[in-house]
């Protein structure tokens, strides 16, 4: 979490489109999944702000998620170093109901769904 007298700077955003962008690099292709507690408006609102396409809200014990993905594919880098066609999840959740969506996740990015 970014401290509070430096948010609103668009720092947090910066931070994760340059995550992106080395993760990027570093795979070549991929699908990153984040997801935080459906009632985080602020963190919902930021994650869309940061360029992350909301896929679903999902139960989760006892409460929900809203979870997040962002698609990146070699097409966009620049050093020509990516690694082929190998898939990186940035967050590997072992819930059921997360699981699920990030199924449903991979189907829409790939165009199957």
């Amino acid at each position: 979490m970014l401290d509070p007298s430096h948010q609103s700077r668009g720092l947090g955003k910066g931070f994760v489109g340059d995550y992106v962008k080395h993760l990027q690099q570093e795979f070549g292709r991929g699908t990153i999944i984040l997801h935080c507690w459906a009632g985080n408006d602020k963190l919902r609102d930021f994650y869309a702000r940061a360029g992350l396409t909301f896929a679903a809200v999902v139960p989760e014990n006892d409460y929900e998620v809203a979870v997040f993905y962002c698609e990146f594919t070699n097409q966009f880098l620049t050093n020509g170093n990516a690694s082929g066609d190998r898939e990186l999840l940035a967050y590997d959740v072992p819930s059921a109901p997360i699981e699920a969506a990030s199924q449903t996740i991979k189907g829409i990015v790939s165009g199957q769904h």
